[in-house]
């Protein structure tokens, strides 16, 4: 019976000093990121792996958008890009050009873009409004 008093009494220290411990929030710890001067390599220009007869528009805003092309025959073709997603359209008979109509928060926009190209539409707070034109390099 002496023994297991003995036994309490030398744990009862250290249970205490679990329970203490149990009760303190833990410490948050920075987010592990890469340092501010890390520099990723660029990547490859996508308009390169375009044939002259398709365009690729990138959405850049937060919100889906939508526009429509001239299919070079008949007919306006709607397309919808999701949030940072992208849209590629194809025109064969558009002969390197590719008309594209979008409203851009306050009017309708028609553009003629260039096939084998890259283009973003992005919304310029300056402008307020939503455009339509070739990546920054």
């Amino acid at each position: 019976m002496r023994d297991r008093i003995k036994t309490v009494l030398a744990l009862a220290p250290l249970l205490m000093t679990n329970l203490a411990v149990a009760d303190e929030r833990p410490v948050p710890r920075q987010p592990i990121v890469p340092p501010q001067d890390f520099q990723m390599l660029p990547a490859a220009p996508s308009s390169a792996l375009l044939p002259p007869d398709n365009i690729r528009i990138i959405n850049k805003g937060d919100q889906k958008l939508s526009f429509s092309y001239w299919d070079g025959q008949s007919a306006w073709q709607p397309e919808t890009i999701g949030i940072q997603g992208t849209a590629d359209v194809s025109c064969a008979s558009c002969s390197g050009t590719i008309v594209v109509v979008y409203h851009d928060g306050t009017q309708n926009q028609r553009v003629t873009l260039k096939g084998g190209s890259t283009y973003w539409m992005a919304w310029s707070p300056s402008k307020g409004a939503w455009l339509l034109g070739s990546p920054p390099n």
